[in-house]
């Protein structure tokens, strides 16, 4: 059911479950999956409500003072999802699936919760002035910021073969993705690797060396990204491959 979750949108629907059984709930409702996207605390929905002038703090104890304390439900029990929270689910896999988005998250929940009219997730946020369509506008503006910084940072020259193509870099991203299941730039950064791990390797070039031959401005981004890639630095992986030859 949840393949095409991401791990922050996981997390969330967790948390939703921990809300409830805290607040002595039977199922989980609207609000849980709410608390449970404000505890997760994913980057998308805290620049989302920074934005919009909205306090994650105060929506918690809006809805924690709008329930009436009972007995809490041990955090292991099976708790199923309510026919509100089922619809909430559905509507943020229909959100990233509109938006061309590779995966559901927390900031599509979030929109899915607005989506639901009459919930107590729903008129809490719209009591903060959070509305579908700005909620929407936001959550595409962030993507698209968050998408052109990490192609700038971890692929600095994905943008050389998408005007090669005459394409834009998003629009190439899309198609490869498509076709593979993996991003333009995941594929091009794992062609990137290959190529620096056999310099490294079969080359006296040094770490700076190949990073500009490779078309990296600063050896130390170059370093970074390899590091990331490959779990050490390149000196570190050329003195081990090295040292077992």
């Amino acid at each position: 059911m949840f393949e095409k979750y991401n791990e922050k949108a996981r997390r969330a629907l967790f948390f939703a479950r921990y809300e409830a059984s805290k607040l002595g709930s039977r199922v989980i409702e609207s609000e849980h999956i709410l608390l449970g996207i404000l505890r997760e605390g994913e980057e998308s929905v805290t620049e989302l409500f920074r934005r919009l002038k909205v306090k994650p703090e105060v929506l918690r104890k809006q809805i924690e003072g709008e329930k009436v304390f009972v007995e809490r439900i041990s955090s292991t029990a099976e708790l199923p999802l309510s026919e509100e929270s089922k619809k909430v689910l559905a509507y943020g896999s229909h959100e990233a699936e509109s938006m061309l988005h590779p995966s559901v998250g927390s900031e599509h929940l979030l929109i899915g919760l607005l989506r639901v009219d009459g919930c107590l997730a729903m008129r809490t946020l719209t009591q903060h002035g959070l509305d579908l369509y700005s909620v929407r506008e936001e959550v595409l503006a962030i993507a698209k910021e968050r998408e052109a910084t990490q192609q700038k940072e971890e692929q600095p020259f994905l943008a050389e073969y998408a005007r090669d193509l005459a394409v834009s870099p998003t629009h190439l991203n899309r198609i490869v993705h498509q076709v593979t299941g993996q991003s333009a730039s995941h594929l091009v950064n794992e062609r990137m690797l290959r190529e620096a791990r056999r310099m490294l390797l079969y080359t006296s070039l040094s770490a700076a060396q190949i990073a500009y031959d490779l078309g990296f401005s600063d050896p130390a981004h170059f370093s970074r990204v390899f590091t990331k890639g490959t779990g050490m630095p390149p000196r570190a992986f050329r003195k081990q491959l090295g040292d077992s030859a």
